[in-house]
């Protein structure tokens, strides 16, 4: 990974730290960004390369990341809370719908449910988006939409469901027609 200025490497691990933690690493990088001299900080993850700077205008241990900062498997997994999706709708009788959008990235291809239920979680749904199938945002508010406005849909994608959501439907394959893609 030679070749990237220290600015980046700063910017890079910066991103790398969760909010509120900064690691030694992070704060070997930055003091030697600022003051252009090496901080002397014994333990951090980044080789020493044979001299006493621990960055010399290469970034050999980038790669090398703390164990609570590495990505871990369900990083492609989410459930969509922005950009409106999970916004409540009345539909025409008054009644007001609750949504919660469910994404993931199986074997390179999206997927992704939209769940439905009523305040009183009475009427309760989900449409599987199988692989294939249009999952951006506008067509998952287009789908929203008609499911608020056609009690027919929402009585075809009709199913009982365990609340909450994020205990029961968090992993794909939790539905019998969810098959490997």
């Amino acid at each position: 990974m030679s070749g990237f200025s220290r600015t980046t490497v700063a910017v890079v691990e910066q991103r790398l730290q969760p909010p509120g933690r900064r690691s030694a690493r992070w704060t070997a990088v930055t003091a030697r960004r600022r003051t252009g001299k090496s901080t002397g900080i014994s333990g951090t993850s980044i080789p020493a390369s044979g001299s006493s700077d621990a960055i010399d205008g290469r970034v050999d241990g980038v790669e090398e990341l703390d164990a609570d900062v590495s990505p871990s498997p369900d990083t492609t997994t989410m459930w969509w809370d922005d950009q409106n999706l999970g916004m409540p709708h009345l539909d025409a009788t008054g009644k007001r719908w609750n949504f919660r959008v469910w994404h993931e990235v199986v074997n390179l291809k999206h997927v992704a449910r939209v769940f439905l239920w009523d305040d009183g979680k009475a009427s309760t749904g989900v449409l599987v988006l199988p692989a294939g199938a249009r999952t951006d945002v506008a067509a998952l508010h287009s789908v929203i939409r008609k499911l608020v406005s056609d009690p027919a849909l929402r009585t075809k994608y009709s199913r009982d469901l365990k609340f909450p959501l994020e205990r029961y439907y968090s992993r794909y394959g939790a539905f019998p027609e969810e098959t490997a893609v």
